[in-house]
């Protein structure tokens, strides 16, 4: 499935067309997508038992540039992202390869839909390209082995940085400069697993200033998408709806006026 939030309500994204899920399921599941994200299987079932009619003949390259499409999860519990994850973008930082998943996070008041627009807050602003993890379900002490069980679906997302106010002091402020309003744009929606064979062999591309850019091939990543879980055992305890970006610093660049992710 492909499940977005549009105009804020639960959308089910298909070939032929959109599906309110409130109104289509007369109120049986929840027009909140962050609520929804932990009923999927549940949803998936309906779905196939139902084969609900779209109620919208929006096809899924015109929804993509929708004005009103909002986050995936808008109001995420965590956001977590690794970093350094891509070893083109730690050499061309002039920095070794990470032996360990390099966590930081970003605070969620930043999360955005994946159209948003964002003021750039000095010439040391900068974009990197990402796959987002969306949790669907709670867990800790969580293995390498049973990750992807946890694991609701996939989308894209920008991780964008002041690296003038990230390095402005020793040791470096990850959080504040990469968490400026909209600074996590995330969408255009999230596809769930059963869709998703490899995420690893994702390919995630760009568009920056009509430049074209694609993803380093997964043998460039520091850590798979699921091995950096044991880092946060015990530390730290995953919720419906939290996002994770294991595949940060994919590629990046200077943002050079107002854009649009």
């Amino acid at each position: 499935m492909r499940l977005a939030n549009l105009n804020g309500r639960a959308t089910l994204v298909t070939d032929e067309g959109l599906i309110d899920v409130e109104k289509a399921s007369q109120g049986r599941f929840t027009s909140n997508t962050d609520e929804l994200v932990a009923q999927l299987e549940e949803l998936a079932s309906w779905v196939d038992e139902t084969s609900p009619e779209v109620t919208d003949l929006t096809t899924p390259a015109v929804l993509a540039r929708d004005p009103g499409l909002g986050p995936v999860i808008s109001q995420p519990r965590q956001v977590f992202a690794i970093g350094l994850n891509d070893r083109t973008h730690a050499h061309e930082m002039g920095l070794s390869n990470p032996t360990k998943p390099v966590v930081f996070t970003k605070f969620s008041s930043s999360v955005a839909g994946a159209d948003a627009t964002f003021l750039i807050p000095s010439p040391m602003t900068d974009w990197e390209y990402e796959l987002v993890v969306v949790i669907g379900k709670r867990g800790r002490n969580v293995d390498v082995d049973e990750a992807l069980g946890y694991v609701a679906g996939y989308c894209v997302g920008q991780d964008l940085s002041d690296r003038a106010l990230q390095m402005l002091g020793t040791p470096a402020q990850f959080s504040l400069g990469k968490s400026y309003e909209n600074f996590a744009p995330i969408g255009p929606w999230l596809t769930t697993t059963d869709e998703i064979t490899d995420p690893n062999a994702l390919e995630i591309t760009c568009s920056v200033n009509g430049m074209l850019l694609r993803t380093p091939t997964p043998a460039t990543w520091c850590s798979a998408s699921v091995n950096w879980f044991p880092t946060f055992r015990p530390r730290a305890r995953f919720d419906p709806a939290t996002s994770c970006s294991p595949a940060v610093h994919t590629a990046s660049g200077k943002v050079k006026s107002r854009q649009s992710s």
